[in-house]
């Protein structure tokens, strides 16, 4: 037979385990076109989104805009920038976006498609049209 018998450990482990289950968060988020009126936009144009993270991120956060991925970049701090330029493809209207991030524990925060302040960005690819009708009736 084999017998288990039953033993008491004689060292000490003083390791101490952090439990990491907070994803990441955004702190402030902005859109705005290149456009003369950073409102609109038109076929060229290149979109920001401008957004501020806690910094608890893993790498770069990730983006996309108006359904492409975007060009992220890191500015100062935990300012990040993603930037589009617009083509004849893309739908008309509201400028979509979402932001992603992880952090190095896997916590990914819930994807970011809305800004912090009242910032918009309005795509427009149709031309403006110009219709004269019945000159003679003026004179």
């Amino acid at each position: 037979h084999n017998a288990l018998t039953a033993t008491t450990p004689t060292e000490t482990n003083n390791n101490t385990f952090t439990l990491d289950n907070t994803a990441p968060a955004l702190t402030e988020v902005t859109v705005a076109s290149n456009n003369a009126t950073p409102t609109q936009a038109k076929v060229g144009d290149t979109v920001t989104v401008s957004f501020t993270t806690d910094g608890t991120q893993s790498g770069a956060p990730t983006a996309t805009l108006a359904g492409h991925t975007a060009t992220v970049t890191a500015g100062s701090g935990h300012s990040y920038s993603a930037t589009y330029t617009l083509v004849s493809g893309d739908t008309e209207g509201a400028v979509t976006f979402s932001i992603a991030a992880s952090d190095a524990a896997g916590n990914a925060m819930t994807a970011v498609t809305a800004v912090t302040d009242s910032s918009t960005v309005t795509f427009d690819k149709t031309a403006a049209t110009l219709v004269i009708s019945n000159v003679s009736s003026y004179y």
